[in-house]
């Protein structure tokens, strides 16, 4: 039961997340709780806003692989409820869409 609360909550982020303009789960393999979306701004000052929010909205992958600009790896838990992940999904929606720069430099 609680795998399938991991799984079911964190598929639901995913969607909820690909559903914004511009963001997308690149990756279409399964998963479990954790996943990679790409964003249409810059990922650091996307998270550097979420942070702002006291939102922990992933890890930059662009740390990691160079050739995943604007990805982020998420993770959701059972511990994560439905009230936070909307309320995160809202913070990225806000965020990305108050102009934060693109990877091509350009005003999202």
């Amino acid at each position: 039961m609680l795998a399938e609360q991991n799984l079911a909550k964190a598929h639901y982020a995913a969607r909820q997340l690909a559903a914004i303009p511009g963001f997308s789960i690149p990756f279409h393999g399964p998963f479990f709780n954790e996943f990679v979306v790409k964003t249409p701004a810059d990922a650091d000052e996307l998270l550097a806003e979420l942070q702002e929010r006291r939102i922990i909205g992933g890890l930059n992958l662009r740390r990691f692989y160079p050739d995943l600009p604007n990805h982020l790896l998420v993770c959701v838990t059972e511990r994560v409820s439905r009230e936070a992940i909307d309320r995160t999904v809202e913070a990225f929606s806000r965020a990305a869409g108050r102009g934060a720069v693109t990877h091509t430099g350009k005003r999202a």
